[in-house]
Parts: structure tokens; C-alpha cells; sequence
């Protein structure tokens, strides 16, 4: 692997242990996690986190907990310990002891199978106990456990339905190991649609929640079974051991254990071959994309945090759902809070989870990139169904905030408000006309297009969802008098609600999708399609423009009020996610001009100032940016890219992504065959980098700082 030096300097070394999880290390497979931390007392323990363990609540949980306590203790002298995170491998190595006989301990989630793998060897024979700790030892409700109880659970705090309880999780009994799982006997999905109006839309075969039951199953070499919780070796110099997560939607409790039977029984391989082929896996990754910046500490920061988020992307994005934008799997003991919580609940935020997923397209880490397509493009059918009782008229809209299926969240819904809700807009302003999401997410799908070439993907995902969300803006607005869309009423984001018309963000939307469908192949789409989208093309307004004193620039609307209900810049849009505006395209000094008089101005969570002073070729603007979001690590937090929670929760995973979309931009700007290199870049760095650009295509760039160009 050619940036394997390269990459071995940015290893994560920590040389004495932890005292909680909040001083915990990540490693994972893309699914299954493990928040990792070693303690002086001689244990090695760690959370197992997964993209899809919904509970009866709607909430994802933890599967457990696994604890490895070692006699005698390895850690007593902290002074000779060391635990590493080696990115090449996506593994963790706990060294303890003299340097010519150390313990050595290392935890891997195996990046082609089900597992946690963790291998344990010493000079002498020494004592280990496995504990594997169930999370959930009695029912409850998440409400219960927190004042500001909707930030938990956002479907049932100040909703007319009352909070599901979370059952206990269950102990197996098993001769050959020890494992337990948590099963989902009753769901709230009926209800969910039934008190947003559409009961009848209801479909017991589609409900997410009935009957998921996730757990884990811990075997191994060298370990007997003490009881249903501990296994325990004795006077071995090495010991092996794997921990089997799965979920499943099953019948019955008994048939999800002989899936996870079925799992543990194909596994012929030996460990080491095991080993290898993981090490592959993460060689291949590493070889898809880099950037690597030089000159000065900022620049190692940046380069840091970039990797960093990556990896984190990396070992949470090819589940079965996308990564939650709060704190994703990797939650922790934080703040007092049990590893179960995060601050705004279960629901996906389009506008934060997104920012995750751009810097996917240059990165090259396509197939990431499918369980976020995947959640949308399944909870289509609902949506036009939806969109149908509501509004009477064809197409689809998502909500900002929507469940895993679908639909308005109950919260969002009724907003503290139990009277009888007959209508079709949500009570909670902040998301009652924001429908512009679905917009940006065509907008990335056709653009996924552009890099892969994928056609299925383009004829059964990408062109029926644009389809759908075009079809809605078409339906639902009506036009003026010179046959103009107007799109009223409607929010600019969730920072403008009071009479806007013609926001800026879904213009730039509506020109951005239909331009890309339109350029598209005579074979791809029908007649009838291309001749409709041109015609509605053509009753797109032009972007909105302001003047004063220091001229002209492009405005959040044709018209909106003063007040701001929160902190974001939608006259930028047109800048990103949509690309009108960039450097040497159309609208950019109109962009400038907004830009020098932008309102939110902060670096960090999940602002994109960054990426707008990227595309405008603002290079020390956006420097600066990247600077303040890769160095934003959370002083609770002993991981470096565990990022501060802002306005979401630790990890805040939007504001590496972000970062990482601005940095891509400052060093390569693609559309179509019109490739920019080095539009943003600071003169005073060096860089070595491999990104992705559409066409299937990639760039490599070398640029030594001081000079007028790279290579």
C-alpha cells in the first residue's frame, strides 16, 4: 500500500490506560463497533454498537457490554503500557509489561464477518475472565432516565402516545459460551401512522420494530463457560476468543438463535487466515483515497482529523441503516448518561446525517454510501402514500426529521400540543414546510451516478426518487401570473419561516436536479419524462438577487422575514450541496457577495462554512475552517476524532464530515469533464492526495509549498 508510512504516523497511541469509556479507542467492521478501553486495575472492556438494533421504542441501543479482566494484573505498571490504534489494520493493541515479554492483547471487528475478534498472549501462563454484561437487566423507559426527556426519545415526549417500555435484554443458556440478546414483542409503528392521520396505511408485514431482536454470542479457545455471564481461563499463555453480534426480524426468539447458529457454523476459517483477509480489506480502503497535508502543526491536525473521520465512516457505514449523525454507534458513559442516550433520539436529521455522506463521492467509498439511499428510497412508497391523504396530489415529500420508514415523528407532530391533530402539518414550526432534503438527496444520487456509472442504480434508485420529488414541487405550488413557480408556503431551511416564497436553497435544488436528469441519455429516460422536466424547467425563477451600498448578491428568498429561528446561511446553497456557483461558474461573484454577508459565521457542529469558501476558492477561509472543525475534539473525550457534541451529541460525526467535504474541495472541483485542482489551497502546505472525480476517474496531486502549481 503506497501511503502506508505515510499512515502509520497517525496512529492513535495512548501510553497509560483509561478511567472510564469516555477514554475509549473505536474499532469496527462497518456494522458491528467496539468502543474500547483498557483500565489499571487489569481489565480490557468494550461497548458493542450496530447500525440496526432498533428498540420497541424506536431507539438504537447498545447490543452489551464485554469486560476481560486479566490476573495477574498486566497494568500495574503504567508506566510500561501502551495502546495503539493501528489505521492500516483497523485493530487495537494493547501492550503491556517488559518491552522483550509484553502481554500483548488485540481487538479487531472482523471487517467480512459478524464478529469481534480479540487475541490475548503472554510470556507466562496467567488467569482471564470474560464478562459479558447485559445493558438492559429490567424493563424501562428511556423518558424516565432524563428531564429533557425529548432530546431521548423524539417520537413520545409530548406526544399523545405514551413511551413503549424498553423490555429487558435475555440471558441464552448454552453449553459452549455465553451470550444474550433483546427482543422487540410489541411496536409502536401502528400507532405512529395512526396519530398522524394515515392508519390506513398501516402494514403489519412492513413494521421495522416488531419482533427485531439483537444480541451477541461470546466463544473462544481456552475458555470454559463458569456461568450464564462468565467464561474463564486458566493457566494458558494465550487465549482467543469472538464475540457473534446479529439481528433479525424473526418470528420467534428460537429462530434468531439458529441464525446466529447458522453464522458461528459457516465460520470454517482459521484466525489467522481470518486476519488476513480483514487486513486486506482495510489495505484496500486506504488505497481508494488519501490526502495527506504538510508544512505545519495545523496542517498534521487537519490531515488527523481528516483520516480520523474517515475511519470513523468507515467502520460504521456499510450496515443495514445509516450512521447516526449523534454519536452514531460509538455512544458512551457521557455526561452522566447511561451508553444508550443521545440528544435528539432516534430520528435521522437529513440536514445533519447528509454532511456525512458527500465527502463519500470524492473519497471513493461509494458502497458506504447504499444504506443511506437505501432507507430513503425504501420509505418512498410511503411517502407518495402520505403525500396522497395529505395533500391529494401525486409525488412524494420526506420531513427533515423522519423515522427510520418514513413519516413525521409523533414529537414533531404534536409538539406538546394533545388535542386532537386532524390536520397535515406538523406542530413543530421548525419542520412544518421544510421539505428541501429530499431535494439535496436527488440532487446526490445523480451525482453518485456521475462518479460510479451504475446503472441499475441510476434506473431503479436515483431517477424514480427525483422523479417523485420533482413531481411533488410540481403538484403542490402553484405559479404567478408569468407562469413561474412559487413555492409558498414553504421555510428557507429551519432558519426562515415567516412568509418566505421562493427560498433560494430549493431554486437552486429544483435547477441542479432537473439540469443533471436532463443531461442524462436519451435511453435512460422516456419522452415523456424528459419533455415534462424541461417544462417544468422552464417555470423555475431565477435565484433571488439583493443590492445595497456594495452591490449586488445572491438572497435567502424573493421574499421572507426578519426574525432568524436558527443559525444557517441557505443563500449559500447554490454554492453547496447544489454547485451552481464555484469558481469559474455561473453566479459566483453573486455567491461572494452573499458570502461576505453571511449571518452564521461559526466553525464547527454542523456549519458548512468551510465548504462554501472551498467552492469559491477562498483559500484561507476555508483553511481556517478546517483548521477549527479538526480541531474541535471534545474535552470529555480521550479519542482524538471524537468530536464535540455542538448543538447534537459526542461524537457529533457531522462535524468531521463536514470538514472533510471543504478539504476535498479546497484541492479538486469536478463537473463533468471539467476538472479543477488546487482551487482553495493554502500555498504554505504540501499535499499529497488521490480523489475520486466523476467519469470513474481519479486524481492524484503532489504540490510541494511555494510553488505555482502540483502535479
Amino acid at each position: 500500500m503506497e501511503t502506508e508510512k505515510k499512515l502509520a504516523a497517525y496512529d492513535v497511541v495512548w501510553n497509560s490506560p483509561s478511567e472510564d469509556s469516555r477514554g475509549s479507542m473505536p474499532v469496527g467492521n462497518g456494522d458491528i463497533t467496539a468502543n474500547v478501553w483498557a483500565e489499571a486495575d487489569g481489565t480490557v472492556s468494550f461497548y458493542i454498537g450496530k447500525s440496526d438494533t432498533w428498540s420497541e421504542a424506536t431507539r438504537l441501543l447498545k447490543v452489551g457490554k464485554v469486560k476481560v479482566q486479566i490476573s495477574p494484573n498486566p497494568f500495574a505498571d503504567t508506566g510500561k503500557f501502551q495502546q495503539r490504534l493501528l489505521l492500516k489494520d483497523g485493530e487495537i493493541v494493547i501492550r503491556a509489561g517488559e518491552a522483550d515479554s509484553p502481554v500483548t492483547m488485540r481487538i479487531w471487528a472482523d471487517a467480512n464477518h459478524p464478529a469481534i475478534r480479540a487475541e490475548m498472549d503472554g510470556p507466562e501462563k496467567y488467569k482471564v475472565q470474560v464478562t459479558g454484561e447485559v445493558l438492559r437487566k429490567a424493563p424501562r423507559k428511556a423518558g424516565a432516565e432524563r428531564e429533557e426527556r425529548q432530546k431521548n426519545n423524539w417520537n413520545f415526549y409530548n406526544s399523545p402516545v405514551e413511551e413503549p417500555e424498553e423490555s429487558a435484554d435475555i440471558l441464552m443458556e448454552r453449553p459452549d459460551g455465553i451470550g444474550w440478546y433483546h427482543r422487540n414483542e410489541t411496536s409502536p409503528y401502528h400507532d405512529i401512522l395512526t396519530y398522524q392521520n394515515v392508519g390506513e396505511l398501516y402494514r403489519p408485514e412492513q413494521d421495522p420494530y416488531l419482533h427485531r431482536t439483537f444480541g451477541a454470542f461470546i466463544k473462544g479457545e481456552g475458555l470454559t463457560k463458569k456461568d450464564e455471564t462468565h467464561l474463564e481461563g486458566e493457566g494458558r499463555g494465550s487465549y482467543r476468543f469472538s464475540v457473534y453480534v446479529h439481528t433479525a426480524l424473526t418470528e420467534t426468539a428460537k429462530a434468531w438463535e439458529e441464525e446466529l447458529e447458522q453464522i458461528m457454523r459457516e465460520e470454517e476459517d482459521c484466525l489467522e487466515t481470518l486476519r488476513a483477509e480483514h487486513q486486506a480489506w482495510w489495505a484496500s480502503f486506504w488505497d481508494r483515497s488519501w490526502i495527506f497535508a504538510e508544512g505545519d502543526e495545523a496542517a498534521r491536525t487537519v490531515t488527523r482529523g481528516y483520516l480520523m473521520q474517515r475511519y470513523l465512516q468507515a467502520i460504521q457505514g456499510r450496515g443495514a441503516y445509516p450512521i447516526k449523525f449523534n454519536g452514531g454507534s460509538l455512544t458512551v458513559d457521557y455526561r452522566g448518561e447511561n451508553p444508550d442516550h443521545r440528544d435528539w433520539g432516534a430520528p435521522y436529521w437529513f440536514q445533519n446525517t447528509r454532511l456525512l455522506y458527500w465527502n463519500m463521492l470524492a473519497a471513493g467509498d461509494f458502497d458506504m454510501m447504499r444504506p443511506f439511499f437505501s432507507m430513503y428510497r425504501n420509505a418512498l412508497e410511503l411517502q407518495k402514500q402520505i403525500t396522497g391523504k395529505y395533500y391529494g396530489h401525486e409525488g412524494a415529500f420526506f420531513p427533515e426529521t423522519t423515522n427510520i420508514f418514513g413519516g413525521y415523528t409523533l414529537l414533531d407532530f404534536y409538539w406538546g400540543d394533545m388535542t386532537p391533530h386532524e390536520g397535515t402539518e406538523p406542530r413543530n414550526r421548525y419542520v412544518r414546510y421544510y421539505w428541501q432534503g429530499a431535494l439535496e438527496l436527488s440532487a446526490m444520487m445523480l451525482e453518485y451516478y456521475e462518479y460510479t456509472g451504475e446503472e441499475e442504480f441510476l434506473r431503479e434508485t436515483a431517477v424514480p426518487f427525483a422523479e417523485q420529488i420533482l413531481l411533488f414541487y410540481d403538484r403542490h405550488f402553484p405559479r404567478d401570473g408569468k407562469g413561474q413557480l412559487r413555492i409558498t408556503p414553504t421555510h428557507s431551511l429551519e432558519t426562515y419561516w415567516d412568509d418566505v416564497c421562493n427560498p433560494s436553497e430549493q431554486l437552486a435544488g429544483l435547477r441542479a436536479v432537473l439540469k443533471r436528469l436532463l443531461g442524462l441519455k436519451e435511453t435512460q429516460i422516456t419522452p415523456e419524462q424528459r419533455a415534462r422536466w424541461e417544462r417544468f424547467y422552464g417555470e423555475i425563477p431565477e435565484l433571488p438577487v439583493g443590492t445595497d451600498e456594495n452591490g449586488a448578491y445572491l438572497e435567502v428568498a424573493e421574499a421572507y422575514g426578519s426574525h432568524r429561528y436558527n443559525n444557517e446561511n441557505p443563500e449559500l446553497y447554490a454554492v453547496f450541496p447544489y454547485k451552481l456557483c464555484g469558481v469559474g461558474k455561473e453566479y459566483t461573484e453573486l455567491a461572494k457577495g452573499a458570502w461576505d454577508r453571511r449571518k452564521s459565521t461559526f466553525n464547527y457542529c454542523w456549519s458548512q462554512n468551510g465548504i462554501h469558501a472551498a467552492y469559491l476558492g477562498l483559500a484561507e477561509e476555508a483553511k481556517d475552517a478546517v483548521i477549527s472543525h479538526f480541531s474541535n475534539q471534545a474535552q470529555d473525550a480521550r479519542f482524538p476524532a471524537f468530536w464535540d457534541k455542538g448543538n447534537d451529541w459526542l461524537p457529533d460525526l457531522d462535524n468531521g464530515g463536514s470538514a472533510m467535504s471543504a478539504l476535498q474541495a479546497m484541492l479538486v472541483q469536478c463537473e463533468g469533464e471539467d476538472i479543477k485542482t488546487l482551487p482553495a489551497w493554502p500555498k504554505e502546505w504540501s499535499v499529497d492526495c488521490r480523489l475520486h472525480v466523476t467519469g470513474q476517474r481519479t486524481v492524484r496531486i503532489r504540490y510541494q509549498a511555494g510553488s505555482e502549481k502540483g502535479e
